[in-house]
């Protein structure tokens, strides 16, 4: 396979399952073969590190030479911390040893062992930083090369939905993000500056009430108003809270977003 394959491998990986789909085509993408894993709780070992072998005997399934692959990383593997706009921060790298100042200031020592990105969607915002650690990195991309294909993007789920539907968020107002993958969840409140993370963690309720009440106690913990406009990405979710847009991958042969939802977070990057 050439380094100019139309051929893709998108996966999605986290402590309960890995899935991957193969996608031939530049134009017309059609998903040529898929397969979903579940995997058993494994407390003895790293939350990730049962989920990259798992990865890894896949890609070695189903990669051909060159194929790109794209990883999307479940929320449980990601850090998100809030930094605020600093004009005196003129540089990347500047912003990025804030962020580890942070994330060291809050998690402590193991914080060191984390690969940090800093991310802002215009000059004068405030900026998000995303933490993982720098060993699951080293690992998918040891993974990728063993099956011989080409890495494309590693990107946390949250940071996925947030690119796929950006357009979709007003310049004026808040509105809520809410990203809810099995029992976790990652709520966001956007506007036309960025976003800002209110909430990262287990949903006790996954349920479109338990989510309605974890927005309105997160947003009273952070002293804003709940924002009118509220949209909600949760593939194995029955309902949503009234008045919120569910985002969702719209159907095509091999995929059906209601039967196939555990698919959702690896088809979310195509």
């Amino acid at each position: 396979m050439s380094r100019l394959s139309p051929e893709a491998i998108h996966c999605a990986i986290g402590p309960q399952r890995v899935a991957c789909v193969r996608v031939c085509g530049r134009l017309r993408k059609v998903i040529k073969s898929r397969h979903f894993e579940a995997i058993p709780p494994q407390p003895e070992a790293p939350t990730w590190a049962v989920a990259v072998h798992r990865l890894e005997a896949q890609l070695k399934r189903s990669c051909s030479a060159g194929s790109r692959v794209h990883v999307t990383l479940d929320d449980a593997f990601v850090r998100y911390l809030d930094l605020p706009w600093l004009p005196a921060l003129d540089k990347r790298a500047e912003e990025i040893s804030l962020a580890r100042i942070r994330f060291k200031k809050l998690f402590g020592q193991r914080a060191q062992q984390w690969q940090v990105q800093v991310s802002g969607w215009r000059y004068g915002a405030p900026r998000l930083a995303v933490a993982v650690d720098a060993e699951l990195i080293a690992a998918i991309r040891s993974a990728v090369l063993d099956a011989k294909g080409i890495l494309g993007s590693i990107q946390p789920l949250f940071v996925s939905v947030m690119n796929r539907w950006r357009s979709l968020v007003p310049a004026q107002g808040q509105t809520s993000m809410a990203v809810v993958d099995g029992k976790q969840a990652v709520l966001g409140i956007v506007d036309g500056h960025g976003v800002s993370v209110l909430y990262k963690g287990p949903m006790a309720d996954s349920s479109d009430d338990g989510l309605e009440a974890l927005l309105r106690r997160e947003c009273l913990r952070a002293g804003l108003a709940v924002p009118v406009r509220q949209f909600v990405f949760a593939p194995q979710l029955t309902d949503v809270p009234a008045g919120a847009t569910r985002l969702a991958l719209l159907p095509r042969t091999g995929f059906d977003p209601h039967a196939d939802a555990g698919m959702s977070a690896a088809l979310i990057s195509v």
